[in-house]
């Protein structure tokens, strides 16, 4: 999957996409925007922060189609740090 260009551009992505997003879709554009994965603690889910930021989205690492909860998580996080 090719990373949309700005923020506002990734959220509406997420939004049209909101059912087909895997784990590593998720973290490759949390990623993108300086978020962090923190180290396993146990659990099946990954918690993920930045700097500054408030919103901690913190998503089930599985191999198949995250439930789109998931994805709202990640666009109300790119939401508070959007800029552009």
């Amino acid at each position: 999957m090719p990373l949309p260009i700005g923020c506002r551009e990734t959220i509406d992505y997420l939004r049209a996409n909101a059912k087909s997003q895997t784990f590593e879709d998720l973290r490759k554009i949390l990623e993108e925007f300086g978020f962090v994965m923190h180290p396993r603690a146990g659990g099946s889910h990954r918690a993920f922060s930045r700097p500054g930021s408030f919103v901690s989205p913190s998503l089930r690492q599985d191999r198949g189609q995250l439930l789109p909860a998931y994805v709202k998580s990640v666009i109300r996080a790119l939401r508070e740090i959007c800029h552009d």
